[in-house]
């Protein structure tokens, strides 16, 4: 897998339909992230990646947000399933005209 440049922001969406958030110690930074239902926010892939190695940052990327660049997300999650990537569009035309 290439080398992804650690300050590449990609949108990140909450797909739940509750408030989802976030805080990560960054240094002397303290990140607090805060996300609406359907909410999209611009985030470097170095704060994903903190993110995933924090206690339930994994599970909350890998539940409750959806990272719109299959490259970083597979980066950070390994191998991710089609439906990940699903959009509340794409779910209703599944539901309603078939595979």
């Amino acid at each position: 897998m290439a080398e992804i440049d650690r300050n590449k922001e990609v949108k990140v969406t909450n797909r739940i339909h509750g408030n989802v958030g976030y805080q990560l110690q960054d240094g002397t930074v303290l990140i607090n992230r805060q996300f609406t239902p359907g909410q999209s926010l611009f985030i470097t892939f170095d704060e994903l990646e903190k993110l995933s190695w924090a206690p339930g940052g994994r599970a909350l990327i890998e539940d409750d947000l959806i990272i719109h660049d299959e490259e970083i997300a597979k980066q950070l999650l390994g191998n991710i399933e089609p439906e990940y990537l699903y959009t509340d569009e794409d779910l209703i035309r599944i539901m309603t005209k078939g595979t």
